[in-house]
């Protein structure tokens, strides 16, 4: 049986348990402490945050131990872009949607993953082409109502701040 963050059992009448290291949040409880909505716009912005801060400490700063600046913005946006498409995934298994997003949302996470072979400035606007391409099956999403529109209102601030950023980050370099 497991309870509350521990394991407990019973052999030949006599009770043990095994204290387990992970921290289980029941969802109903966190549900609680948290509003859901909310808590889904505050991750939204806390993974913007290291496209801002990248983008304006390039502006002092072209490189961190020997890395350009740019290549840790274009890796941090193949991983978003392949969470966003993760979640277009998620949503092709749970609910009929307008169009093949089992194919796109692989092609473009691979696109994004792929682009970071190439030269910088290319990689960069390939992964901008892919925010607003994933930005545009939200739009289709939304459409289909699928998606919430608060949720469309949060990826439309979201990815124009990333876009921003990321041209940003391609002027400098």
């Amino acid at each position: 049986m497991f309870a509350g963050g521990l394991f407990f059992g019973e052999k030949n009448g006599r009770k043990y348990g095994l204290k387990l290291s992970i921290v289980q949040l029941d969802a109903n409880v966190w549900g609680k402490r948290v509003n859901a909505k909310r808590q889904k716009i505050a991750l939204t912005y806390m993974g913007v945050l290291p496209f801002l801060f990248i983008a304006f400490l390039s502006i002092i700063e072209k490189e961190f131990f020997g890395v350009k600046l740019s290549f840790f913005v274009s890796a941090y946006a193949a991983v978003i872009v392949s969470f966003i498409s993760g979640t277009h995934w998620g949503i092709s298994l749970s609910r009929k949607a307008p169009i093949n997003l089992n194919v796109r949302s692989n092609i473009v996470a691979l696109l994004s993953w792929f682009s970071l072979l190439l030269p910088m400035r290319m990689s960069l606007v390939i992964i901008i082409c892919c925010f607003l391409y994933l930005l545009k099956i939200d739009k289709l999403l939304l459409q289909a109502e699928i998606i919430e529109a608060w949720y469309m209102h949060v990826r439309i601030v979201a990815s124009t701040l990333v876009v921003l950023s990321l041209i940003m980050t391609l002027i400098i370099y």
